[in-house]
Order: structure tokens, then sequence, then C-alpha cells
């Protein structure tokens, strides 16, 4: 009689077990590659002294990705909205009055839809990128 309730025992844990292993790669799959596939949309190419500055993003992955929600902004503006979406390996041009970047420096960030930074580009100055000249465009 104990074996019997000891056997009842061990198949209900089982049971347990593969709901919760379930759950747990589900989780996974939902949210840490959908990081990954958000970290895949970068900052590609500038325009910070022309009469409609700009900035290009790059969607580095084969899937289709969203920008809807995200933002971009500069060491100095309140950060902008964006939206629409990005074919796989394709891109993407924001475009703003001139004005909003600095011509001989600034940071530009993008954030996700949840805050985070997904990509960041310095220029001119002590950046990584030297500022471009006017009319002219800037890259990595």
């Amino acid at each position: 009689m104990v074996l019997a309730c000891s056997v009842t025992k061990t198949r209900l844990n089982k049971a347990y077990i593969k709901p919760v292993s379930l759950g747990f790669l589900l989780f996974l799959f939902l949210f840490v590659f959908q990081t990954d596939a958000r970290a895949q949309v970068v900052i590609n190419e500038f325009s910070s002294d022309s009469n409609q500055e700009w900035v290009e993003f790059y969607n580095t992955s084969s899937s289709p990705a969203t920008l809807t929600g995200w933002t971009i902004q500069d060491a100095a503006q309140n950060p902008i909205t964006l939206s629409g979406d990005i074919s796989g390996n394709s891109y993407f041009v924001y475009e703003h009055s001139s004005g909003w970047l600095n011509n001989d420096g600034d940071t530009i960030t993008l954030k996700d839809d949840q805050g985070m930074t997904q990509d960041s580009l310095v220029y001119g100055g002590s950046g990584t990128v030297a500022a471009p000249d006017r009319d002219k465009s800037a890259s990595r």
C-alpha cells in the first residue's frame, strides 16, 4: 500500500514539473530572444549640419523590427518618439528640421519602447566619429 502511494506521488511531481519547465522555456523565448532581436537596430549614418538633419537606422537582423514607441535624442534635447517598421536588413531614416543636432559634436541615443538604450553614437570632439561637414553625412 505504501508503495502505491509513493508511485502516485512521483507521478504528481512529474506532472507538476513539466508545466513549470514549459512555462520557463516560454518565458525565455518571449523575453530573452525578443531582447536580442531589438538589439539588432543600430545607428548607421547621420547628417547634423544640413537644412534637413537626419539619422539613419539599420536593422542588422533578417527579421522585421518595429520602432513604434522607441525614442531618439541628442545630449541636450527631450526624446522624440519614433514610429514605423524596418524590414530585415533594411534602413529607416528619421528627419528633423535644422538645429536639432549640434554641428560640432553631440551624442545620438536610440532607446527601445522599454527605455533601454539600444545604440548610442558620439561624434565630434572626443567622439568616435568626426562631425560631418556642411551638407555631408557621417557614418561608423
